[in-house]
């Protein structure tokens, strides 16, 4: 009998939760207003960190729908993760790619290539994405493209030379890590390179 009540508060918290959510986009402004959706973003953040992971992931969900990367992103990150929600790398992909190619988002990019490198072992592919984010500016990404270039992953061949270039070009650009490497170099040579991120 008590499961039977914790069932029935549980079930009211979270019909409340999602009534409070919804009553977001029906008394807010325009769907298309970045800050409404920054603003549904930051409630989804303050539930997380409630520990309301139900309502956080709804949120998250309901935003995504939206059009807003980085809910697609922090959605994505949370099926990759399986901590709050049940594993699904396919889900996360998926919403790795829309926030990426559909709505721009570095950080979803960068995400993105990392699944495509780690989990799908898709060098080719992986490289392509650090490339094109590190001529962004996304100094991550150049890192992780280094290391691809340094190991010999999704290129014709190892180049070390490429590599040390792209680690001072990200150092240049203000990357801590990479600066940390430019100093273990000798002569245009890497000495070490840590695995990417």
């Amino acid at each position: 009998m008590k499961w039977l009540s914790i069932l029935v508060v549980s079930l009211l918290l979270f019909t409340s939760c999602i009534k409070k959510a919804d009553r977001l986009s029906k008394n807010t402004k325009p769907q298309d207003d970045e800050a409404f959706m920054q603003n549904i973003y930051l409630q989804a953040q303050g539930a997380a960190k409630e520990k309301n992971h139900l309502r956080s992931i709804y949120l998250h969900e309901k935003n995504c729908a939206l059009g807003y990367a980085p809910s697609c992103n922090r959605l994505a990150y949370r099926y990759y993760k399986g901590d709050i929600i049940k594993t699904n790398h396919t889900k996360a992909q998926i919403l790795y790619h829309r926030a990426c190619s559909q709505l721009g988002d570095h950080l979803a990019c960068f995400n993105e290539a990392n699944m495509l490198r780690s989990n799908h072992k898709d060098y080719h592919s992986a490289r392509i994405s650090y490339d094109a984010m590190c001529n962004a500016g996304h100094h991550n990404s150049c890192y992780n493209l280094a290391v691809m270039y340094y190991k010999g992953q999704g290129v014709k061949k190892r180049n070390k030379k490429k590599a040390a270039k792209i680690i001072k070009q990200a150092c240049h650009n203000g990357y801590n890590r990479a600066c940390k490497i430019v100093g273990k170099m000798k002569k245009g040579k890497i000495t070490y390179l840590p695995n990417a991120q």
